[in-house]
């Protein structure tokens, strides 16, 4: 959460962070995570919206976002472009490259997701999967 919070500092002005948590199998704990890391925490903080009757791993964010990599790790960045599309998916210590490229209009998603050599991935770019979530804001 530290380098995110730094790349929001940096980039303010053209891009808007969250940090999402997912998997979570108590939510009472997050307040008190937030309480302890604050100053590490991006502005935006959200939880996974789960549907009634489903797992914890079914969430929207959970499904709709770790479930287009066949790597599941946490922590875990996503792009999301000016049009609303997944642009990148990686590790946060590899963000801020793609996140210039894709604020400056000259990323290329489909390349990205050839490259990534992911099915899932280049079915996502190239379909122009939605990001679009319902997630829970907790600050």
């Amino acid at each position: 959460m530290p380098r995110l919070k730094e790349l929001e500092g940096k980039y303010a002005e053209n891009a808007t962070f969250v940090a999402m948590n997912v998997w979570e199998l108590d939510p009472r704990r997050i307040p008190g995570f937030m309480e302890s890391h604050g100053a590490n925490m991006p502005a935006i903080v959200a939880l996974d919206s789960i549907p009634d009757g489903r797992e914890v791993n079914e969430g929207f964010t959970a499904s709709g976002f770790l479930g287009l990599s066949e790597e599941i790790m946490i922590p875990k960045s996503f792009i999301v472009d000016q049009k609303g599309l997944i642009a990148w998916v990686g590790h946060p210590d590899f963000l801020e490259g793609p996140l210039a490229a894709v604020i400056e209009g000259s990323w290329d998603a489909e390349a990205f997701a050839k490259e990534l050599g992911s099915e899932t991935a280049n079915k996502a770019v190239s379909s122009g999967a939605d990001s679009r979530f319902a997630p829970t804001t907790l600050r």
